[in-house]
């Protein structure tokens, strides 16, 4: 009641107030229309020469971008010139130390190689004389092995014509004892006769016997000496077989020797190496982290003046704002109309200045773990050149670190065609299809296999990359991999894997060409064959009173060309999955 009663007092002072202010202004009109014309005169050449201003000042903010990015170059160039002049005198130490050390390496190793050419060059002279006197105590040894192979020969003739003498001797006994038989019978009749003859005949018996006896005492005693000379020559061969192998031994040995050497001497340049390589990478990350922090806080103070200096500018305007709002207040206004005008101009004015002076003002934070408002900050370009070396060693990354490399890949490619021909000529759809194949539906893979198809759809999309992206799939055999994709989620509810792949087939299928390719593979074929009659038994196990029909905001057909991020009038992908088979079938010419 209190607050109806206060009401009507207002609008009964209100009215007054109308009443007094409209007699006053019927009063002043006639000599301040004059004045109200040239202010809103004043005022449109104002908003004009703003507008005029605004307009100029885009120009002029490409200029002053450059000429920005200049004036940061130079004081970065400054500074690093200063603080190279703070190091010189230790880079010069370290550098003479350097030196000294790289001068008495490159001697010991100077030493090194001579050394090994001075036993190079000894070996061969060493050997060059062995082979000399092995030839000249060859030659004589050819010489003596000559003679004793001629009294070997000999006694091997004398030895064969003694075994051929006893066989003989066997013969000769048995034909004597008959002969001496028939002798003895023929001797009773003519002994007188016979006697002669048959002590000559003895007599040369007796002397064969003798000479024979005699050859076989020579032949004896020849074998010995033959058995002796024998075992002489077995044991000079033994020591020089042996000999030689223990050369051959002992250079194998000195090349193993020296082999295990420079192993050893590698290993320990190395193990230096990268020790010293640990040290120099920690002083750099400590050399960059407080290069980064000093430029963050020398920046942070910058923009903390200009913060400050347009906070006060902002309360000056405010004030002066406010004043002349006060000031209007209390002065009755002539013409109702020309004030609305003059103050949406003002608010116009002051939206467009807010909204400049926000674009240009970005605080820093002086830490080094980027936050989500910094990290979009980034450029794109800088974001695509990080996620490539991620994806190149895929298989180190967990499923929650491979879900945030594939959202930023997706993300840079589904708003610039820059970043897709950069991809795309760095062999990333054979990375996609290999991380494809090797993949199992575990928790988290089918979100990784969602921004997996994202990423092809919106490469084959973009210009100048859909023939590249096409014989990279064929070389990757990437249509069997989409088709076992459709074959593994074509039941899972939550999942929409099987729409995307239907996506990226249906994109493929838009040239005939490649359909008929797509269609002549058997594998297609069959899934979809498959696929198909599940679908016809699903429906026909489905009540009909529990068949709803499909939204049309679902049967949306996704965009043959890039949007760039404006998914309003066509989606990225197919959202029903009925649809989407439908779609895909249609095209191969399978239904």
């Amino acid at each position: 009641r209190l607050a109806i009663e206060n009401r009507k007092s207002f609008l009964s002072m209100r009215k007054e107030a109308l009443f007094i202010q409209r007699c006053f202004r019927t009063k002043r009109l006639a000599r301040e229309t004059r004045q109200s014309f040239l202010s809103t005169r004043e005022a449109a050449i104002y908003i004009q020469r703003k507008f005029r201003a605004n307009r100029l000042a885009r120009d002029e903010r490409q200029s002053f971008l450059t000429m920005k990015n200049a004036v940061v170059f130079i004081q970065k160039r400054f500074r690093v010139k200063r603080l190279a002049i703070e190091n010189r005198k230790s880079f010069l130490s370290m550098r003479d130390a350097a030196v000294c050390i790289q001068r008495r390496f490159r001697a010991n190793r100077l030493a090194r190689d001579n050394r090994q050419l001075f036993l190079s060059v000894q070996k061969a002279t060493v050997y060059i004389q062995r082979k000399f006197r092995a030839k000249r105590l060859a030659t004589r040894n050819r010489q003596s092995f000559l003679s004793l192979r001629e009294a070997v020969v000999y006694i091997q003739r004398r030895f064969r014509a003694k075994m051929l003498l006893k066989v003989n001797r066997q013969s000769f006994l048995s034909i004597r004892n008959a002969t001496v038989c028939i002798q003895r019978r023929f001797r009773a009749n003519k002994l007188a006769r016979e006697n002669r003859e048959l002590f000559l005949r003895m007599k040369k018996a007796a002397l064969l016997i003798q000479k024979k006896y005699k050859a076989t005492k020579l032949a004896q005693d020849e074998r010995i000496t033959f058995l002796s000379l024998k075992r002489v020559v077995i044991f000079i061969q033994m020591k020089f077989r042996a000999k030689r192998l223990a050369i051959h031994e002992r250079q194998m040995f000195l090349m193993v020797k020296k082999a295990t050497i420079y192993t050893q001497r590698k290993y320990r340049f190395k193990c230096i190496a990268l020790k010293e390589r640990q040290a120099f990478l920690r002083q750099k990350a400590a050399a960059i982290f407080i290069q980064r922090r000093f430029r963050l806080l020398c920046i942070a103070r910058r923009e903390r003046q200009y913060f400050l200096s347009l906070r006060r500018a902002a309360v000056v305007i405010q004030e002066k704002y406010k004043a002349r709002r006060r000031n209007q207040a209390s002065k009755p206004s002539i013409n109702t109309e020309i004030q609305q005008r003059v103050g949406a101009a003002l608010k116009i004015q002051a939206v467009w200045r807010g909204r400049m002076v926000r674009r240009k003002v970005i605080v820093p934070r002086p830490r080094m773990q980027l936050s989500d408002v910094e990290r979009s900050q980034v450029p794109i370009a800088t974001r695509g050149s990080n996620i490539l070396p991620a994806l190149l060693d895929f298989t180190k990354l967990s499923v929650a670190q491979m879900q945030k490399t594939l959202y930023n890949l997706d993300v840079v490619t589904s708003l610039t065609a820059s970043q897709c021909n950069y991809f795309v000529n760095n062999g990333v759809v054979k990375i996609l299809y290999s991380f494809v194949g090797c993949l199992n539906k575990s928790v988290g893979v089918d979100r990784c296999v969602e921004l997996v198809l994202l990423i092809l759809i919106n490469l084959y999309k973009a210009p100048n990359t859909a023939e590249t992206v096409w014989q990279e799939t064929l070389e990757a055999n990437g249509i069997t991999h989409l088709v076992e994709l459709m074959m593994n989620f074509r039941l899972e509810k939550t999942s929409t894997v099987f729409c995307k792949a239907c996506t990226a087939l249906w994109l493929f299928a838009q040239d005939p060409d490649k359909a008929k390719i797509i269609t002549n593979s058997p594998k297609v074929a069959q899934t979809f064959k498959y696929i198909m009659k599940n679908m016809e038994k699903t429906k026909q196990n489905v009540p009909s009173t529990s068949k709803k029909p499909v939204p049309t905001n679902k049967k949306a057909v996704p965009a043959l060309l890039p949007n760039w991020g404006n998914y309003y009038n066509h989606p990225r992908s197919f959202d029903d999955k009925t649809f989407a088979f439908k779609s895909v079938t249609k095209l191969l010419k399978l239904s």
